[in-house]
């Protein structure tokens, strides 16, 4: 191990120890020890929110949501439209359900959870689809869902965070709404797999470069047959100005880290407003530490500034 290589810090421990150390058998296991281990760190929703599930019509089908909104809230409320992590491959509306509320919690803001289709059974580009549309919706009925299309923050981490990146272009393209903000925590962009945290942390705790190589065959396939899909690869856009303002928030110690890295660099390149952050030696998935650790607690509170300020809630 070289002499610089970042220590993990503390607060990391409790999601290495939730982790199933076992290899998953196939995808079907993969997801059930994906819930198991998201439950290991999830809370309750405080009985400040109302929630509910409601299936969205969207293009003849409908996607399965989870609707956080503040009791006693009337008018039209800002939004975070909230896309999952879990490579892709994995995860639903209870594996985040605890930073789904927690970010409606905090923030002041309703949060629309999206349950996208998953690959492998679902390629790309089926769940960007249904995050897309899902945004369309709520944009083109703002008084069915409460929502002031004025105020929305697209968001997620690692796969929600790629998927974010990849709505918020879409948006842009098709004149569909100005978004007030995108989040994109520990997320992928596309840079190339011999990054140097590719190197680096190919091999470790949570995720690891392998992890990231087989979540890209699941989704794409032949991954050369879609370079060319400008939303697939968001880095790889030809065009990323005039985007919403950005806070792209990474783990240290991680694969991925320079994927958030690159991608802020160009879109500041391209005129965009960012703020890029870094979690020192902490890892993929850091967000969901925040009940048990000071520093991740920091970490996630800065996500929430960035909400804040963009939907300018008191």
């Amino acid at each position: 191990m070289p002499l610089n290589m970042p220590v993990v810090h503390p607060d990391m421990d409790i999601l290495i120890q939730s982790r199933d150390p076992e290899a998953a058998s196939d995808i079907h296991d993969e997801r059930r020890k994906w819930r198991v281990y998201s439950a290991r760190l999830s809370r309750p929703h405080p009985d400040s929110l109302a929630v509910h599930d409601e299936d969205v019509e969207v293009r003849g089908r409908t996607v399965a949501t989870r609707i956080y909104r503040h009791k006693g809230a009337t008018g039209l409320q800002p939004c975070v439209l909230y896309l999952h992590g879990g490579g892709f491959v994995k995860g639903d509306l209870d594996a985040s359900d605890s930073i789904a509320w927690g970010y409606a919690h905090d923030s002041g803001a309703m949060v629309v959870s999206v349950d996208y289709r998953l690959a492998p059974e679902n390629p790309w580009p089926a769940g960007f689809d249904d995050c897309y549309d899902v945004l369309q919706a709520l944009v083109e009925r703002p008084d069915h869902f409460g929502v002031d299309p004025t105020r929305i923050v697209v968001g997620g981490e690692s796969a929600g965070g790629f998927l974010a990146a990849s709505v918020s272009l879409r948006a842009r393209d098709e004149k569909l709404v100005d978004l007030a903000g995108q989040l994109i925590v520990y997320g992928a962009a596309g840079t190339a797999d011999d990054s140097l945290s590719s190197s680096e942390f190919a091999e470790g705790f949570n995720l690891v470069s392998k992890d990231v190589e087989k979540y890209h065959r699941a989704l794409f396939g032949k991954m050369e047959n879609y370079r060319a899909d400008p939303y697939a690869w968001p880095i790889s856009n030809p065009d990323l100005s005039r985007l919403p303002p950005a806070f792209v928030h990474s783990a240290e110690i991680d694969p991925i880290r320079d994927d958030g890295r690159a991608y802020a660099a160009r879109l500041l390149l391209a005129g965009n407003d960012v703020c890029y952050r870094e979690a020192k030696g902490m890892l993929h998935g850091f967000l969901r530490a925040r009940f048990t650790g000071a520093a991740a607690k920091r970490e996630y509170d800065a996500v929430i500034s960035f909400i804040r300020n963009r939907i300018q809630t008191p």
